[in-house]
């Protein structure tokens, strides 16, 4: 009996012991059998993720490239998904898309599956990062306004798919609504009442929406107009946690370096406090 046959047959075995019924169960013996090569993947849902660059902050070359990497390898295992890149300007009129790509119909067969993710990946990584160029020549402005961009996001088409938003910058907003770079810091209801007043993020406008806040380091202001203080940078996450969660947002995450995306998104907005430890950087 060849070493293929045993291992199906001892799979075969473990499906029958673990019980259709057994949903965690179904789930081992399916992850068992795509490693061993004999089970062909399980397809994944379709989803839409917006990147929002920040080019004034920490959207670069490299960052942009490798964050449009990761979300393209994730989504290109979900037949049917979208990857769509904006790019944040110093006007919300500015700010708009600058390219789109939907993720091909994908092999049932696991290896010709891989040979089409790779390909995607180096696809909308070229193509994409390529149309961001123009963010990248932007220079001598320090305006950015990162509210009215995602609430202009949010009203973009979402094509009736689950949603999660990449801003790749250091989240502090530099408009009129205010300044979070260099300026006092508004409290959680001041932020509130000022974005109401604009109707930005209004209540359930992110509804069901993942925000990550990618390459989030942290870093020196642009132009040394300010000094970087941790306990600021704690306060502007808070700020935008609790903003974003009051729009509707499932969660509300900081990423240092390129976002972290997992599986199946929560449905639930988030209540974390200023105060609660988790609504800082991991």
């Amino acid at each position: 009996m060849s070493l293929r046959v045993l291992v199906g047959a001892l799979l075969l075995m473990m499906g029958a012991l673990t019980g259709c019924s057994d949903a965690s169960g179904a789930t081992s013996f399916q992850s068992v059998c795509e490693s061993a090569g004999l089970c062909d993947e399980a397809p994944a849902p379709p989803e839409l993720i917006d990147i929002l660059c920040d080019a004034g902050s920490s959207c670069t070359h490299e960052s942009a490239r490798a964050t449009i990497e990761v979300a393209a390898r994730f989504l290109a295992a979900r037949s049917g998904s979208r990857l769509r890149v904006w790019m944040l300007d110093s006007t919300v009129a500015g700010t708009r898309t600058v390219g789109e790509l939907p993720t091909p119909t994908l092999s049932r067969r696991t290896r010709a599956r891989r040979v089409q993710l790779d390909r995607f990946a180096v696809h909308a990584r070229s193509v994409l990062t390529l149309a961001l160029e123009p963010a990248f020549v932007r220079a001598g402005t320090h305006r950015a306004p990162i509210a009215e961009s995602l609430a202009k996001i949010g009203l973009a088409d979402g094509y009736g798919l689950p949603r999660r938003i990449v801003v790749v910058s250091d989240a502090r907003e530099s408009s009129s609504i205010r300044d979070l770079a260099c300026g006092r810091l508004p409290s959680d209801a001041d932020f509130a009442r000022a974005l109401r007043r604009r109707g930005i993020l209004t209540a359930g406008s992110l509804a069901h929406v993942e925000v990550i806040f990618a390459f989030a380091t942290s870093s020196a202001v642009r132009a040394g107009r300010c000094a970087v203080a941790m306990g600021r940078e704690r306060s502007i996450r808070a700020l935008w946690t609790t903003a974003l969660g009051g729009a509707g947002a499932s969660a509300v995450r900081f990423d240092s370096g390129v976002p972290v995306l997992v599986g199946e998104r929560p449905v639930r907005a988030p209540s974390l406090s200023p105060t609660d430890p988790r609504s800082s950087s991991r």
